[in-house]
């Protein structure tokens, strides 16, 4: 399964604004074709935060929005998925720098327009 943000051309669609760094593109690399893996998400940046919260509220983890949008990729998926299936999510961001970011209320209201 490949994740990308929202507003980033890796996938497909349109360029948009991206606030939070680390995921996302505009251009389009060479193995970052969505024809490289059988499923891909875009994930919006107020489901890359829901992601990381989840994240921090369930298993202590407090990790970057890169992670958050694995994690909210993942959520989207569970119904699909057959009982007893065994998912890896791989996170390669940790969430200190985002503290006044992703994991402040006030910065998300202000700039994502989400209320958690």
């Amino acid at each position: 399964v490949a994740v990308d943000a929202e507003g980033s051309i890796i996938l497909g669609g349109s360029k948009g604004r991206r606030l939070l760094p680390g995921l996302g593109a505009g251009i389009v690399p060479p193995l970052g074709q969505a024809d490289f893996a059988d499923v891909s998400i875009r994930v919006s940046e107020a489901d890359m935060v829901r992601g990381c919260r989840l994240l921090a509220q369930r298993e202590a983890i407090l990790a970057g929005p890169s992670s958050g949008a694995g994690i909210w990729a993942l959520q989207q998926l569970l119904p699909e998925l057959p009982d007893g299936s065994v998912c890896v999510v791989i996170l390669h961001d940790r969430g200190e720098r985002y503290m006044d970011t992703v994991y402040d209320d006030e910065w998300v209201r202000e700039h994502l327009g989400v209320v958690l």
